[in-house]
């Protein structure tokens, strides 16, 4: 018997014992009968680049209004922020950032302005400390942009730090921390770099599985090493780099809560639906040294190891893209403390109602809005 003849049978006994072992939902989480097929998100494709007409359906007493949709040549957007004046900044998934400045009435858009043509994929832009920062996944970096001379264009453009590693599951969301500093989350592509503070909450991961399984190699992400997927916080000259938190897939965004607790959504390993090692998209309390036990395939940490931090609530199959808390919205209540969640493979936003358990959070997950096609 030859060796890859012993791993493939090796691999299908895995897989039976991995089927026999799934575990049931977990509490919170949302059924996944009345999801469409994965791939409706393709429905997209079908615009010819242009922005396309969606059917959109919200929880009662809500309302979506279209405020613009892409034009030819702008491709999709991104990432969205407000700037001080209350502007829109929207990256194009190619390169370079959109402002949109909105007419009297807030409700369409009176003029467009193209305020950098270089930056590659910026899947988040942040205002802070007086300047615009970009997380430039496929420019390998996080960058500073300022307006030095008042005249609302950027002519600073600073590189703050240059992450090496795949841009698949890359340099994502940037949020502003009570404590000043800048949070930023990266995918397991992304390599953590040498000159990271040695003072970082988060410190020497390892794999911390007894047993090496001889069929990892031959399954997705095969190069990825703890601490694969990770949170990393920064000053706001970049001269300072903590990490914060590791052991996710690819956490896309990261949101606070008006008590400084921050929250990301993180994906799964969709090809893995339902083996034992399986871990579904899911919310998560991200805290200062935790880990949270992803690991590339079987090295995935079971959920009764004591040192990696429970999940608040799974969600189930999907694509995680943004995250954001109601905290400013003029929803009810019960709304406004929600954290929002995105979910891009199945045009859903996700309402999730955190309920305090000891010194995290348990949550509850709804459907707030959906559509199809609705890539968010």
């Amino acid at each position: 018997m030859n060796k890859m003849t012993l791993i493939r049978g090796r691999l299908a006994a895995a897989v039976l014992a991995a089927l026999l072992l799934q575990e049931a939902p977990a509490s919170g989480q949302l059924p996944e009968a009345n999801l469409d097929d994965y791939n409706q998100w393709k429905l997209a494709l079908e615009s010819g680049g242009v922005a396309s007409p969606v059917s959109i359906s919200a929880l009662p007493g809500y309302a979506v209004e279209m405020v613009r949709a892409a034009a030819p040549g702008e491709g999709s957007w991104i990432s969205l922020a407000f700037d001080p004046l209350g502007r829109m900044v929207v990256a194009r998934e190619d390169k370079g950032l959109l402002r949109m400045t909105l007419d009297a009435e807030q409700k369409s858009v009176a003029k467009v302005e193209t305020i950098n043509s270089d930056l590659l994929e910026c899947r988040s832009v942040l205002f802070a400390h007086g300047a615009l920062y970009v997380s430039a996944n496929n420019s390998l970096g996080i960058y500073r942009l300022k307006d030095t001379r008042g005249d609302g264009t950027y002519d600073e453009v600073t590189l703050l730090k240059k992450l090496e590693g795949g841009t698949g599951h890359g340099r994502n969301g940037l949020a502003l921390g009570k404590d000043g500093k800048i949070y930023l989350a990266c995918g397991n592509n992304v390599r953590v770099s040498p000159d990271i503070s040695p003072l970082s909450p988060y410190r020497n991961p390892q794999q911390d599985r007894l047993l090496p399984c001889v069929w990892n190699e031959f399954l997705f992400d095969s190069d990825a090493r703890p601490p694969c997927g990770h949170v990393l916080r920064f000053d706001a000259e970049g001269k300072t780099w903590e990490l914060v938190a590791g052991g996710f897939r690819n956490p896309y965004d990261l949101a606070f809560n008006p008590e400084g607790d921050l929250f990301t959504y993180d994906a799964d390993m969709e090809w893995d639906a339902g083996a034992a090692w399986y871990r579904p998209t899911c919310v998560m309390h991200v805290v200062p040294g935790g880990e949270y036990g992803w690991r590339q395939e079987t090295n995935c940490w079971p959920d009764f190891f004591a040192d990696a931090l429970p999940r608040v609530v799974d969600i189930g199959l999907g694509s995680p893209t943004g995250v954001e808390f109601g905290t400013q919205s003029k929803f009810p209540a019960k709304y406004q403390r929600a954290l929002y969640i995105q979910d891009w493979a199945y045009g859903r936003i996700i309402a999730v109602h955190l309920t305090p358990k000891g010194s995290s959070y348990t949550g509850e997950a709804e459907v707030f809005v959906k559509g199809k096609p609705l890539n968010l």
